[in-house]
């Protein structure tokens, strides 16, 4: 009996597998349910709405819905009469996609209000994606941005390049044919590898997601309290161990930087820099009046050494910019230290992302008004005599 139920057991496994690598290789031929604009090495987050309930954030608005258009990215859908539009997109990790911060909060969908009324046919969208570094940026810039051909891209960096050396982890987890690298647990990123490269299974996502919302729950200690008591004083002389250490990730840093520059003005697209900020450093948080730069982060971590070792990519930045003639925004500079922008050392509450929209805003505003209002006024004649015939 036994040996009867092992063979149809057997059979039907058979039939399972026959039949999947059947479908995979008809839908990798074709498949009818593909997502606009989809391609061969990118795969991004195309019509995903999220609902999220977030429990560990108290700065952070509790119910959160975040959700991806057709693009694969946060805001409005894009134009049908693109070439019309000043188009923009906002490209970084998650300080740029800020998960946590319900449509319309994060600061690319703020930016959009606050610099629509002087430029009428603005168009930006976020296209942030949690992790992601300078790697990232150049995957999605070569495989899927250069495809969309915006006017211009804003590129907030640095975080995510810290001490990084190769395309690995959350850089590669939306690219093709690779390897997903996410924690120490070969089985967990090789189950994740044959999800995210397989056609079948992607399909089946995709059929899952148009017929229900993803709610999720987060419940989970990211939160940061300030308090003046918690303190660590580190030497000078590990410190400075530490800022060494990181030396020979510089030049490559440079490099990666300068490309995404050169990749974009060989396109027609216009890059902008921007530098990474951070609650810790020196400074005093005016509400608690913890200080900053003495504020332990971990057992071995305080704010002035988190801070220093981001400063070192935001110079090469800087640097990058002023050699290539690239507008910067020093972001890094101009955001003020204080608690209330930030719900732990790097991401913004949605007073942070207010306060780095108008940063950027009263930056990039008069730019892009010197640099396209003419040519924008000429769109929206354009627009408006083609309405009226």
């Amino acid at each position: 009996m036994w040996s009867k139920v092992a063979n149809q057991l057997l059979y039907v496994s058979y039939l399972v597998a026959v039949v999947s690598i059947l479908l995979e290789v008809v839908l990798r031929i074709y498949n009818p349910l593909q997502p606009r604009l989809k391609n061969d090495k990118i795969i991004l987050p195309v019509n995903k709405r999220y609902e999220m309930t977030v429990d560990g954030l108290p700065l952070v608005n509790k119910n959160v819905l975040h959700t991806k258009n057709s693009l694969g990215f946060r805001g409005q859908e894009p134009p049908n009469d693109w070439n019309r539009h000043l188009t923009v997109l906002a490209v970084g990790g998650s300080t740029t996609e800020c998960y946590f911060l319900s449509d319309g909060t994060d600061w690319p969908a703020v930016l959009t209000r606050q610099l629509r009324p002087a430029l009428p046919n603005l168009w930006i969208n976020n296209a942030g994606l949690n992790g992601h570094s300078t790697y990232g940026h150049q995957a999605l810039l070569d495989n899927y941005l250069l495809q969309l051909k915006p006017d211009i891209i804003l590129f907030l960096i640095g975080i995510n390049d810290v001490g990084k050396d190769k395309m690995d982890g959350f850089d590669n987890a939306l690219v093709r044919n690779a390897y997903v690298n996410l924690d120490g647990s070969w089985w967990k990123n090789t189950a994740r590898t044959i999800a995210q490269n397989s056609e079948l299974i992607s399909t089946v996502r995709l059929i899952i997601r148009g017929v229900k919302t993803q709610k999720l729950h987060y419940g989970d200690n990211m939160y940061t309290p300030l308090r003046p008591a918690d303190t660590l004083t580190l030497p000078p002389a590990r410190i400075q161990a530490e800022l060494d250490s990181r030396k020979p990730y510089l030049k490559p840093y440079r490099e990666r930087v300068q490309h995404l520059v050169t990749t974009c003005r060989k396109a027609g697209i216009e890059p902008v820099l921007i530098t990474q900020p951070l609650l810790v450093g020196f400074a005093r948080d005016s509400t608690t009046q913890t200080d900053l730069a003495k504020f332990r982060l971990h057992d071995t971590e305080n704010g002035e050494l988190t801070w220093k070792r981001l400063e070192i990519y935001n110079v090469i930045t800087r640097e990058v910019a002023a050699s290539q003639h690239v507008h910067l925004i020093d972001l890094a500079r101009e955001l003020p230290k204080k608690g209330e922008y930030y719900y732990d050392e790097m991401h913004y509450t949605e007073a942070g992302a207010n306060k780095v929209s108008s940063i950027i805003a009263g930056d990039l505003g008069p730019y892009l008004k010197v640099k396209y209002g003419t040519a924008q006024a000429a769109k929206a004649r354009t627009a408006q005599a083609a309405k009226a015939r």
